[in-house]
């Protein structure tokens, strides 16, 4: 859904922006939800938000011939999942870009790009 965004090999980081938080992203698959006893998900955050499933949203990071790309889809939840404030319809994958905002129940995610600029010795967030 973003045609004009480059892929870029780099870490995918998702920031709880409520709290701060933040979780690393692996390639693969990666089920993010509400932390609780019975969950199982890969990234589980820990919350009160009842509007948040235990599985909410899937984040596939795949590895491209042109690096790292991070897809976002709804997990079947019974509550919507939002990207930059439109409604992501059910069986909908859009490749996240840097600075996507993902409202899940009622806790907005920001996703982050991360690269490791090698020469410098920095961290480049783009």
């Amino acid at each position: 859904n973003h045609p004009n965004t480059p892929i870029m090999t780099g870490v995918g980081v998702l920031k709880v922006l409520q709290t701060g938080e933040t979780f690393t992203l692996k390639t693969g698959i990666n089920i993010v939800g509400r932390k609780h006893p019975t969950g199982h998900a890969d990234i589980a955050i820990p919350c009160d938000d009842g509007y948040m499933s235990r599985h909410h949203i899937k984040i596939e990071g795949c590895v491209t011939s042109k690096g790292i790309e991070y897809r976002l889809s709804d997990n079947n939840s019974t509550n919507k999942v939002k990207l930059n404030g439109y409604i992501l319809p059910p069986g909908d994958i859009v490749i996240l870009k840097s600075s996507d905002r993902i409202i899940i129940g009622r806790t907005e995610l920001e996703f982050i790009l991360q690269t490791e600029n090698s020469a410098a010795g920095q961290t480049l967030i783009f």
